[in-house]
Parts: structure tokens; sequence; C-alpha cells
């Protein structure tokens, strides 16, 4: 294995960096991680200087492997008549979609553009950096699509597949019912398994929102790829939202972060991303600087914080760990959107971050980061009446009354808040305490993973439900009205 698997050093006394590039599909297992996080340390090392070797040439233009687009995944636009098709490619390849509205006649095009990204890093619970290069990833923006129609769509290189299809969001301010499918924390384990087949049911659902921690890679940069094939069933089906999580954070080496979220997603972004951190990792924390929960970085607009519409929805998706103070962009940017709001045409208003600001569990509660978020954003929430909020990291499932600084309040009068993150993740269940809640808190369990299913049925009404994944068939645990007056 040379030097560095004998032992060598650089410096700071832990083994010395070792290369890791993209990892094609036939040498990677699918739905987990490809060294797995509960392993012993030593296996661990091994597993990775063995990475090295065997892959030394992995994706080189010289090596037979197949150049075949996959990790396919959607993403909305701007607009009902914008979709975004994203892939990978093991080496450089053209970056055009064909498409149409029939399988057989895909006589439209649309050209992108194409990536890549680098990370030197420390995976978790190891004392090593790591080098790893993505495969090239390509984004193409699809345009003058018509609302409320299904397109196909084929990919060059990749035989036509009718299941390459979607269906696109109905005009802004339709107030036909639309579904929404909303998890957290999934990461890729068998549990992840799980929740995705669930999630596969609804083939009513018309967006998947994610609110953050994907794939638990943890600066092990090829468990992005395992998890995007995992999750391409149906990602190349209905558009996957996304918004960071702590395990998105990701330190690259030169200081900046969530390199693979700015370039793996394109989502509909208010400007180009800006990201002034200065994050370096340290060998001796065991990669646990690559997650960190209580933090602020310096990652703004991009994939960082954005809006989007659908029908007659008004979705703020934010990012818990960018600064949110009343100086940060993110904070403009939140009381500008809400005062923008139409309720005419978007009688409902949501918003999506990663820390819950209400949480009843002991797991990551009054962390810095979502401590100070709701001290500086709390009243532009409730005063600019988002409906209701879902968050993941705690890995468990709550959901409270309307409540405000809180005190429970009526229907309509404050946000409804729905921690969501039990999705599957490696890290295990989070159970409540056993002493009573407080009295904002509805219900909650946090000893099965899970998923939501949000339909909102009209200017008034929707309905949440929350799917617990021991229940082999898609059942309702928790079901409940959101109800907000009438304009």
């Amino acid at each position: 294995l040379g030097d560095r698997a004998k032992g060598s050093t650089d410096g700071s006394g832990c083994l010395g960096p070792f290369n890791v590039r993209y990892m094609p599909h036939a040498t990677q297992r699918r739905g987990g991680p490809l060294v797995s996080a509960m392993a012993a340390p030593a296996l661990r090392f091994l597993a990775a200087a063995a990475l090295t070797v065997a892959l030394a040439g992995a994706s080189s233009p010289s090596d037979p492997v197949p150049n075949t687009p996959e990790q396919v995944h959607l993403a909305l636009g701007h607009s009902p008549s914008e979709f975004t098709v994203s892939w990978l490619t093991p080496r450089a390849a053209d970056s055009t979609v064909s498409y149409g509205t029939s399988p057989g006649a895909l006589s439209a095009t649309a050209t992108g553009n194409s990536t890549s990204y680098h990370t030197y890093s420390v995976p978790r619970d190891t004392h090593y950096f790591v080098n790893y290069t993505s495969g090239v990833l390509h984004h193409v923006t699809l345009t003058g699509l018509k609302p409320s129609t299904t397109y196909y769509y084929a990919l060059p290189g990749r035989p036509v597949d009718p299941s390459m299809s979607f269906t696109t969001m109905p005009a802004d301010g339709d107030t036909a019912a639309i579904s929404f499918s909303i998890v957290g924390d999934l990461g890729q384990t068998s549990f992840s398994q799980e929740t995705l087949d669930h999630m596969m049911q609804e083939t009513d659902s018309s967006v998947i929102i994610h609110a953050g921690d994907m794939s638990y890679a943890d600066c092990l940069g090829e468990r992005w790829d395992s998890w995007f094939r995992m999750t391409e069933v149906l990602a190349k089906r209905k558009p996957w939202m996304v918004v960071a999580g702590n395990h998105e954070l990701e330190p690259d080496g030169t200081g900046k972060v969530s390199s693979a979220l700015k370039h793996r997603y394109k989502m509909p972004e208010v400007k180009p991303g800006v990201d002034t951190s200065a994050i370096f990792q340290h060998a001796g924390a065991a990669g646990h600087d690559c997650t960190p929960s209580s933090i602020v970085n310096g990652y703004d607009w991009g994939n960082s914080f954005y809006a989007m519409t659908v029908g007659s929805t008004r979705w703020l998706m934010m990012n818990s760990y960018s600064a949110t103070n009343a100086t940060s962009a993110q904070y403009s940017w939140v009381k500008e959107e809400l005062a923008a709001v139409n309720r005419s045409v978007t009688p409902w208003v949501f918003a999506v971050w990663h820390g819950p600001w209400y949480n009843s569990n002991d797991a990551h509660h009054d962390e810095f980061a979502t401590v100070d978020m709701r001290r500086s954003m709390e009243t532009l929430i409730v005063e600019g009446g988002v409906d209701a909020v879902f968050s993941g990291h705690v890995h468990a499932y709550e959901r409270t009354f309307p409540v405000a600084y809180n005190k429970t309040m009526p229907a309509g009068q404050a946000p409804t808040y729905l921690v969501i993150g039990d999705g599957g993740n490696r890290e295990g269940e989070a159970p409540y305490p056993s002493t009573p809640p407080p009295s904002w808190s509805a219900y909650r369990d946090g000893n099965t993973y899970g998923h939501g299913r949000l339909v909102v049925e009209n200017a008034t009404h929707a309905q949440w439900e929350w799917h617990r994944n021991p229940d082999s068939e898609w059942k309702v645990a928790d079901r409940v009205y959101l109800v907000r007056p009438a304009a």
C-alpha cells in the first residue's frame, strides 16, 4: 500500500492523505455506504487504503468504464415552465437532454453545463485526510414547459427509459389540491431504504421536500455517489428539493464548505452563491468537525437559501448554519420574501430549515446555531404568517400545536412546527424523555423511523400525515388538519 499505508504522517502525527476518486457503479454496494461508519477505525483505515490502490485509475480516460449517465435527479426551476435535470458521468460528456410529451417523440433538446469538485477532508470517526474528486456533474434546465404536463426525457449514452419522466407544477396560484412527501435525515441504511420504499407508494406526490442531512457522507465523498444511486429510482421522476443540514457542512480543505451541496444540486437560486467561510478541520478531531451542529458558516445564496412557488403554496428554503442575525443576507432576504407574499395567489406559506426551534427531545437541544436563529427570526416568521415549519436534525418525529414564543396559539395565528428527522440515518433514533412534554407539543415519537406527507386541499385546509416505517404498508400514525383563515 506504499509509504502512507505503512504509517507515514504529514507532520501532525496522523496518517497521511489518501486519494479517493469517483467510483464506478459496479464497484459500490447499492443502498449503503461503502465503508460503514460503525466499523472499527482500523478497518476503516484499511478500507480507505485499499480504495487508493483499487481506484487509482478507476476514472482514467483509458479505463474501459462506460461513460453512462447515472445518479439522475430532478429539481424545480424558477417557475412552472422550468425543470432541471441533473446527473453524473465518470468522465466529460455532453450535457444535453432530449425531451417531449411522448416517450417516442423526444424532439426537443436543451443544453446545460457541467462541473466537478475536489475536497481534502477528514471523514467522521477517522484520523486522516482524504482527497476526493467527484465525477462530472451535469445540470440542464428545461424551459418553456407547460404547467401540469407530463414530459419524458433521455440522456446521451443512456437508453430511452419511459420511467424517466416528470410532471410539471401547476400554474402559480392554481387552487387544485397538491401533495408533498417530506423527509429529513435520510441517510443510506436499510431503514433509509424502507422510508424510500414508502415514499415510492405516494404516486400522487408532486414534490419531495428534504429538510437537510441527505447522504451522511460525512466527508467521505463516494458516499454521495452511493446515496444518489439509492435515491435515483424516485429522484429521476420527482423534483427533490433540499436545504442544508449540518451533515452538508463538510469543509473542503480550503476553508470553504458544502462542496457537494453546491455542485451536485441546482436549486432555483436567488443569486449565485457566495462563500466567505474559513472553516478548517484537524485530524485530531476524528472527523467530528466535518459536521458540527453549533457553527455558523459564510455560505449565502446559491443552494444555501432560496424560495419556490408550487401551485397555491410558497416555500422558503432556509439554512440553519448560515448567518441569520438582523444584519445577515439571509435575514434581509426572508424579510423581503414574506413582505412580498401575495396571499391571493399563494395563501399557504411554508418554511423549511434543519435545526428545530421547538424540540422537546434531549437530542440537539439548545444548540447555538438554532437558538441564535430563533432569537433573530421568530418574530419574522410569526408576523410574516408562516403556516408551518418543517425541520430535521433530531432523529425523531414531533408535531406542535400552533405556537409562538413558547405559547400555544389558536389555529391560524402561529406556525405549526414539525420535526421530521426520522428518515433512517445510521446514527439511530432519538427516544423522547419519560417526563411530560411541554404544553406546545401535540404528538411525538422517537422510537421509529418514518416520513411525512402534506396535502394542500384548498386555500384554508391542508392535511398533514406522518407515516412510521414499522408498518409494512402505508399507514398513518399521526394526522392533523392545518387550518388558516379564509382570505
